[in-house]
């Protein structure tokens, strides 16, 4: 039997990535498809395996250009793929709610349907999906785990997690600080976030945070997918460090003894809530 295939460019933040590759796992197995995933068409802008691993039958491992190229010569869904190579497929483009576009073609169509052809290109953003499927799967590099040890090593060995969401989606910050100003300024706190101004607001509050990743003046605009966002990331040296602090930023929100988020509607917050209340009361493996 010729084996069939999905390559499917997640979109969103690194949470919204990993939560689109955990609901296309599942669509795979109920498909029999393989599961090819690219990361260089969106912010990330890079090779997802460079930075971690997932263990899965599923997902197809060495994934290259030459073999999206080479896959794109079979027959293909949407059609207009058909014959490109990885070189010619644009960068990923939302276009509004539930619509999202490859070189003008619809890239985001229903997962309730079948599909005849061999390969299928998909991408879409995984709003509000959790990841407690997919993220026992991960193995991430030595280079991530390193770096994660040695940031870990900084911070106090008990700590509270704050990460504060306030580009996309808003925060009221002096309500979130005065809800939670008895606790947050009695401990030493991690802080991760997505907006200047909030974090520096935190460290003018309170004179007990630790933050790492420099997070730049953005006006108030989408911390990856924004215009002014992507010219910070001109060379593969400050996309890998951008990459690299993403992750590591979620994965130390997950270590602290509580967490606090100023914004629920953030996938990265919820998410980070999630694994730290399974981490907490050990009801998850550490990933380190």
């Amino acid at each position: 039997m010729t084996s069939k295939f999905l390559i499917c460019f997640p979109q969103g933040g690194i949470n919204d990535m990993w939560s689109r590759i955990q609901q296309m796992i599942s669509y795979c197995e109920k498909e029999e498809r393989i599961l090819v995933i690219d990361t260089t068409k969106n912010w990330f802008n890079d090779d997802w395996q460079d930075y971690f691993s997932i263990s899965s039958p599923i997902v197809y491992k060495g994934v290259t250009p030459e073999l999206i190229t080479n896959l794109l010569k079979q027959d293909v869904f949407p059609s207009e793929f058909q014959g490109k190579t990885h070189e010619e497929l644009n960068r990923v483009l939302w276009v509004t709610e539930g619509l999202m576009t490859m070189n003008g073609v619809c890239v985001s169509f229903p997962l309730n349907l079948s599909y005849k052809e061999s390969v299928v290109v998909y991408a879409y953003c995984a709003t509000f999906l959790d990841i407690m499927q997919i993220f026992p799967k991960i193995q991430f590099t030595e280079e991530i785990l390193t770096e994660f040890r040695r940031r870990r090593s900084m911070l106090p060995e008990k700590y509270i997690s704050v990460h504060i969401r306030n580009t996309d989606h808003k925060s009221n910050m002096d309500e979130f600080i005065n809800n939670y100003r008895h606790i947050l300024e009695n401990a030493p706190l991690f802080l991760a976030g997505d907006d200047f101004n909030s974090i520096e607001m935190c460290k003018s509050e309170f004179n007990n945070v630790y933050t790492f990743s420099v997070i730049p003046d953005l006006g108030g605009a989408n911390i990856h997918e924004s215009e002014i966002a992507q010219k910070l990331r001109t060379t593969p040296e400050e996309t890998r460090n951008w990459n690299i602090n993403a992750i590591i930023d979620f994965l130390l929100l997950t270590q602290g003894q509580s967490i606090f988020c100023s914004c629920h509607n953030s996938g990265f917050s919820r998410s980070a809530m999630q694994l730290q209340y399974a981490y907490s009361n050990n009801k998850m493996q550490p990933f380190y």
